[in-house]
């Protein structure tokens, strides 16, 4: 089997940005693509480093690199797929379409999914004392039927994901922490119009959320 898959790269604003057009993505119905994993690499760490990586789980999450036990966690966002409960492995999920890590010399990551974000999984695994966060996005629903006690069939949806997957990367060469991190997913959206930079009203308490 073969599939086609466009990936598209460009520079925005100093950011790396990366966009899968799924209405381009072509393959054999019979043996359909259901998942695109997004490489991992800049988020990997080795045993020996020292950070941590921002999991926007709650009111924000911080988790070690390199933890001493093997695991391996999953997080959908905006929450949790209730077609997948019988076979998902997320503990958790996230309100925000981000994650980040902060090495301990001062650089960092920040990524953002920007089209994409309700089909994405965040894999934590850590193995060998060594850690990586991987994004993954599901294109294609499917699941398991038992067909006979012994028997089993894989059965998939009958229509794909046709939006685009879109991430932007923003590099930080000296002081990523938390409230960096938070500083620049907030900025951006100021900047493309999704926050607002002073309250409607000075007398009334404004939320705003997002997602």
């Amino acid at each position: 089997e073969s599939y086609l898959l466009t990936v598209e790269y460009w520079l925005e604003d100093g950011d790396v940005m990366v966009n899968i057009p799924c209405t381009e993505i072509r393959f054999h119905p019979e043996n359909p693509l259901t998942t695109v994993t997004l490489n991992g690499a800049a988020t990997y760490a080795e045993k020996t480093e020292k950070g941590s990586y921002l999991l926007p789980a709650g009111s924000g999450a911080l988790q070690r690199f390199s933890s001493g036990t093997e695991r391996f966690h999953a997080y959908g966002y905006y929450g949790a797929d209730d077609l997948q409960k019988e076979t998902q492995t997320k503990e958790s999920t996230f309100p925000l379409p981000i994650y980040g890590m902060m090495r301990e010399d001062g650089s960092g990551l920040l990524a953002v999914i920007e089209e994409g974000a309700a089909q994405a999984t965040l894999t934590e695994k850590y193995s060998g004392g060594a850690s990586q966060l991987t994004l993954s996005f599901r294109l294609l629903e499917y699941g398991d039927s038992s067909v006979t006690a012994q028997q089993t069939s894989t059965v998939f949806g009958g229509s794909a994901y046709t939006g685009n997957v879109k991430v932007r990367y923003r590099v930080l060469e000296s002081g990523a922490d938390v409230s960096t991190l938070a500083k620049e997913y907030r900025d951006l959206l100021k900047k493309q119009g999704k926050l607002m930079e002073k309250p409607r009203c000075k007398d009334s308490l404004l939320l705003e959320l997002v997602g």
